[in-house]
């Protein structure tokens, strides 16, 4: 659904995202006494996205319609917050250790901007930047690409 308003379009967005991954245990075997021995691992991240989205059409050149956007959203973390490895040293008496990652926020405002440029009438450039602002951590997202439309 999108509402028009003079030169700009306003987009309510609702998005939801899912992902897994998982890694096998791996032993060192050249590593003598100092050989790592390390467990296998996962990590799931299911994230909910709330938010709008403006934008409007910038006159850059007569045969290059550029379209400028932003978002403004909070974003919920359902899964996991955490990631933790557990590894080992061949050591004789050395026992396991666990290293953890810094966690992520549970809920996060995300703010982006980024553009569309229509090659043709059906392949666009486009690129964004967004962030993620959480309590005490901030993730960054840039991406761009080709768009082809057949």
């Amino acid at each position: 659904m999108r509402l028009d308003y003079d030169q700009w379009q306003i987009e309510p967005t609702l998005g939801l995202s899912a992902v897994s991954l998982s890694n096998g245990a791996v032993s060192e075997s050249t590593g003598g006494p100092l050989a790592e021995q390390i467990g296998g691992q996962s990590i799931s991240s299911v994230q909910s996205l709330d938010g709008v989205r403006v934008g409007t059409p910038v006159a850059v050149a007569p045969t290059v319609p550029l379209f400028v956007h932003a978002l403004v959203g909070w974003q919920h973390e359902y899964a996991d917050t955490v990631a933790n490895t557990s590894a080992a040293l061949q050591v004789a008496g050395a026992g396991p250790f666990t290293v953890s990652t810094v966690p992520i926020c549970r809920d996060a405002a995300r703010l982006g901007v980024g553009f569309d440029v229509a090659v043709s009438p059906t392949v666009s450039l486009y690129g964004s930047y967004q962030a993620a602002l959480g309590h005490d951590t901030t993730s960054q997202y840039l991406t761009g690409g080709l768009r082809v439309i057949w």
